[in-house]
């Protein structure tokens, strides 16, 4: 059931601006797209929820964003909730509990399928989604990450349908996965190790710094003739040994690179876990793709250095003997 705006904030949005509704506001895409649009002034935002009632939500209607709740899995709602959106961010969560029951992931593919239907039922003009490459279709099947996968599946169909401009936004790896993803651990001895399953260490993987999704997206939206049809990719290539380096410079602790014994690891670890880093160390994260274009439109996007500088972060809590 779609509830209304939040109390007292229908109201304080100017509405000669054109509306963007983000979609997963009170999370780490959708809350940094909200913030930078907010800060950027030139848009109407309104924020899609499953509960209005949470403290995120609260907290972004305090701030003037009209708050909405709609499921995903139910395309009428979110068709109510795009009504007279100029522009929509779509995102999906691979990671939520009930897509990780089944190993190809329907339940995001249907996620991101009525997203993008009801986009084009509320004729919506511009449509960013937040997609990955389709890496076994790239492939040949050698390398697989089906939540990248399912995304860009998402992405083909909106680039099919009638929506008249859409953008692919490509997020980089969070560099926040270094705390909640086993991205870095702390050894016995002390050192902060820094890897990712068998992820080599020559390997670059693009790091994002969590605040700057929004960057990006607002990018986007500011120039949408720019970016129609293409992707926008996030993120700054760097190594696990180069973070490791770049780590013990700022926080003087001692670090260094590790990696998983690959049997081992396949054994233990999430299938989709093992499956993204074998693809990461073999055709990479964003299939080798050059960010220098990236990089030089959004200059303003954060380093390793910069995330760490800006939130103190000094280790992960977990203890790894």
């Amino acid at each position: 059931m779609l509830s209304n705006c939040v109390r007292h904030c229908c109201a304080c949005q100017d509405k000669t601006k054109r509306l963007v509704t983000v979609v997963g506001a009170t999370g780490v895409q959708g809350g940094s797209v909200v913030r930078h649009l907010l800060k950027d002034g030139k848009f109407q935002v309104r924020g899609v929820t499953r509960n209005s009632t949470s403290e995120a939500s609260k907290a972004l209607a305090a701030l003037g964003v009209e708050v909405v709740v709609a499921d995903l899995g139910h395309k009428d709602q979110l068709v109510k909730a795009f009504a007279g959106s100029w522009a929509v961010f779509g995102v999906t969560n691979s990671w939520q509990a009930d897509n990780l029951q089944s190993h190809e992931m329907e339940l995001e593919l249907k996620w991101g399928y009525n997203l993008v239907d009801a986009a084009v039922e509320a004729k919506v003009e511009v449509y960013v989604h937040a997609a990955l490459d389709d890496i076994a279709g790239a492939t040949g099947g050698k390398a697989k990450a089906v939540h990248f996968t399912v995304k860009h599946r998402a992405l083909e169909r909106a680039r099919k349908s009638t929506i008249p401009t859409v953008v692919a936004y490509y997020s980089g790896n969070y560099a926040s996965n270094l705390e909640y993803f086993g991205n870095a651990r702390v050894a016995a001895d002390g050192a902060i190790e820094f890897g990712w399953g068998i992820v080599r260490a020559d390997v670059g993987m693009p790091l994002v710094d969590e605040q700057d999704h929004g960057l990006y997206v607002v990018g986007i939206l500011n120039n949408p003739s720019k970016y129609s049809g293409k992707i926008v990719r996030s993120g700054r290539y760097i190594s696990f040994p180069q973070m490791a380096a770049t780590f013990q410079q700022v926080t003087g602790r001692k670090a260094r690179f590790f990696r998983e014994d690959e049997a081992e690891f396949k054994k233990t670890a999430n299938p989709h876990i093992y499956d993204s880093t074998h693809t990461f160390s073999t055709v990479g994260y964003y299939l080798g793709a050059d960010l220098t274009q990236d990089n030089a439109d959004f200059p303003q996007a954060g380093t390793f250095e910069s995330w760490l500088r800006r939130t103190g972060w000094t280790g992960p809590k977990s203890v790894k003997l």
